[in-house]
C-alpha cells in the first residue's frame, strides 16, 4: 500500500538507466510489455503487483513455483521494464493489456492468477471475464477489496486510502519493500524512481476509486478455488490501528465468502508483502491450487 501524505514528492530526475530486462518485452498494442516466465507446466501462475510494484517483488515466491510449473511474472505499463501505457489506468485497462500480453507471448492457459494488494483487483475483472475455460483459480494476497474505502471511512480510519480529488502528492516512503533482498534494494529503486513509474504511480492512484467501481460491478464470480491471504494479526495498540486491521480482516474474509470456492487464510508474522515477508504461504497456496487442478486435469495436459 502506498501511502499518501503531505511529505514532500518524490522525484525522479535524477534516476538512472536501470539494467536489462531479465525477460523479454512484448508488443500490446502501441507499447510493450515487459515479462519474465520460468519453469513448464500446467496452469501457468501469473503474478500481479500492488500499486508501484514491479515483477522483482515476486523474487522470493517465483523460483519456488517454477520447481513445479510455469510460473510468470510481468511489469504493468510503466513499471519496471515495461513501457508507458494509455490513460487512464484503471483496472479494465490493465486487464485488457495483460490479456493481450498473455496471447501475444504465447503464455498457454489456464492461469492461476495471483494478484497482491492492488493487483487483486486486475486479476478478479480477469478472472470474470476469462473463467472458467482459461482460469484455473486465484490467490489473493492482501488484496484490495472493492467496498474498503466506504468502510474505512465509516469505521473513522483516518488513513487516505485513495485520494478523492485530482491534486495529491506520493511519499518517498514504501515505495522498495523492507522485505525484498537487500541486494536487490537498489535495482528496485532505480526502477521506482524512473520518471514513467512515478508518472503512472499517480495515474493508478488516480483511478483507484474507478477501479474498485469496476470490480464492483462484477456480476460473476470465477467458478474456480480462491484462496485469499491476509497479513497476521496488529502487533501495537494503537486504537486508529486496531479499527483499520480489524476492517481490514473483515473484508478479507468477506471476501473469501464472496467466492463459489473461497478460503480466507490469515498469515501469522507477515505484514502487507506476505509474498516477500512469507513467501512459503504463497507457495503452499499456489501449490495447492495446482495440485487440485491436475487431480481433475483433462487427459494430455501438460505437467513437469
Amino acid at each position: 500500500m502506498v501511502a499518501l501524505s503531505g511529505f514532500a514528492p518524490v522525484t525522479s530526475a535524477a534516476a538512472p538507466e536501470a539494467e536489462s530486462p531479465p525477460g523479454m518485452l512484448v508488443g500490446v498494442g502501441l507499447h510493450r510489455l515487459h515479462i519474465h516466465c520460468t519453469g513448464r507446466g500446467s496452469p501457468s501462475v501469473v503474478f500481479e503487483s500492488g500499486l508501484g510494484g514491479t515483477s522483482l517483488d515476486w523474487v522470493r515466491v517465483q523460483p519456488e513455483v517454477a520447481r513445479f510449473t510455469r510460473a510468470c511474472s510481468y511489469d504493468r505499463a510503466g513499471y519496471g521494464w515495461s513501457e508507458r501505457g494509455p490513460e487512464p489506468r484503471h483496472a479494465d485497462r490493465i486487464t485488457g493489456e495483460l490479456e493481450r500480453l498473455l496471447l501475444h507471448a504465447d503464455i498457454p492457459s489456464p492461469y492461476l492468477l495471483v494478484g497482491h494488494s492492488f493487483g487483486g483487483l486486475a486479476v478478479r475483472l480477469f478472472a470474470a471475464r476469462n473463467a472458467p475455460r482459461s482460469v484455473a483459480g486465484l490467490v489473493l494476497v492482501d488484496a484490495t477489496h472493492e467496498h474498503q474505502f466506504q468502510r474505512m471511512e465509516s469505521a473513522g480510519v483516518r488513513l487516505p486510502m485513495a485520494p478523492t480529488g485530482r491534486r495529491f502528492v506520493i511519499s518517498n516512503h514504501g515505495l522498495v519493500p523492507d522485505a525484498l533482498p537487500e541486494s536487490l534494494k537498489p535495482l528496485a529503486q532505480r526502477l521506482a524512481l524512473a520518471r514513467k513509474a512515478i508518472r503512472t504511480l499517480y495515474g493508478e492512484l488516480g483511478s483507484l476509486r474507478h477501479s474498485a467501481r469496476q470490480v464492483g460491478a462484477i456480476r460473476r464470480v470465477p467458478d474456480a478455488p480462491v484462496i485469499v491471504l491476509a497479513r497476521g494479526p496488529p502487533r501495537d495498540a494503537g486504537s486508529g490501528h486496531h479499527r483499520l486491521e480489524g476492517t481490514w480482516h473483515d473484508l478479507q474474509r468477506e471476501l473469501a465468502e464472496s467466492m463459489k470456492d473461497g478460503t480466507y487464510r490469515m498469515v501469522a508474522g507477515s505484514g502487507h508483502y506476505i509474498h516477500l515477508e512469507r513467501p512459503e504461504s504463497v507457495v503452499g497456496a499456489i501449490r495447492a491450487i495446482v495440485d487440485r487442478y491436475r487431480t481433475v486435469r483433462a487427459p494430455g495436459t501438460d505437467v513437469p
